[in-house]
């Protein structure tokens, strides 16, 4: 295997081809997990990769690991939007001095542009006003519920801006299992103040399916709905549920394309 590109200390880069278009881009880095579907790197706006692999416990490793991939590209740079998936060659490594995934056989999928489809998405993040943690989705006819792990909430002071994001996973497990899926939902019109459960308005949403679900490992978007959350006091705050509307499918890794993306990020 090659050597790994070169990272700056403050930055990703994602370098190689997609649908025929060069791509050589320093990113903001914006952080690097180990979720249930596996190892997912953060980078510029919005953009993610995730590595679908079993058995990890946390980033490092000793040896590179393989399986199909699955992310965006950022917003405002070449393939702007996109999303696309990767082969079961595909790989991930880690250091003490960088992340980085080697994506091969790429395929872009689309947009948040896709087709739209009938239903919504129901989800509770187990406060005692809806319950234990859950996903329920019905799209297209197809039914779907699964248990959840929060992963991040967070709420910005300056704009009211709300972020939530989860696992989609039938056994939460702490190491990774492959087959898990997960969901962003970006919402806005949040209000500081403890005054009970409040709606903030959903503005986009993203969705990959567990390879468990009817429609296994596919990408929707949803672009409206509504968060509920909760104030505790000004230091304590709390995503209580979301209904999530007017989904569109972007597409399912079915498909195997002809690019290759380095994605490094530091350590």
């Amino acid at each position: 295997m090659p050597g790994p590109i070169n990272c700056s200390p403050d930055a990703t880069r994602v370098v190689g081809s997609l649908a025929g278009e060069a791509i050589d881009e320093a990113l903001t880095f914006w952080g690097a997990e180990v979720a249930s579907l596996g190892p997912r790197l953060r980078f510029g706006d919005d953009g993610f990769v995730a590595l679908r692999a079993a058995g990890l416990l946390g980033l490092a490793t000793d040896e590179p690991v393989f399986g199909v991939a699955v992310g965006r590209m950022p917003t405002g740079g070449p393939a702007s939007g996109e999303f696309f998936c990767a082969g079961v060659s595909s790989s991930y490594e880690a250091s003490d001095e960088r992340y980085q995934m080697r994506l091969k056989e790429v395929a872009v999928i689309g947009t948040c542009d896709g087709d739209p489809v009938d239903g919504e998405v129901a989800v509770c993040f187990g406060h005692a006003s809806c319950g234990s943690p859950a996903f329920v989705a019905s799209l297209e006819g197809n039914a779907f519920a699964s248990t959840i792990a929060t992963r991040l909430e967070g709420f910005g002071l300056g704009d009211g801006s709300l972020v939530a994001e989860f696992d989609v996973a039938d056994a939460l497990s702490m190491s990774s299992t492959a087959d898990a899926g997960f969901v962003w939902v970006d919402a806005a019109g949040g209000s500081p103040e403890p005054a009970g459960i409040q709606p903030a308005t959903v503005t986009h949403a993203r969705l990959v399916m567990p390879l468990g679900a009817p429609d296994p490992g596919a990408i929707y978007c949803a672009s409206a709905g509504t968060l509920l959350y909760e104030f505790i006091d000004e230091f304590e705050f709390q995503v209580v549920s979301a209904t999530l509307s007017q989904v569109r499918r972007v597409g399912s890794c079915d498909v195997v394309g002809d690019g290759i993306l380095d994605v490094c990020a530091p350590g």
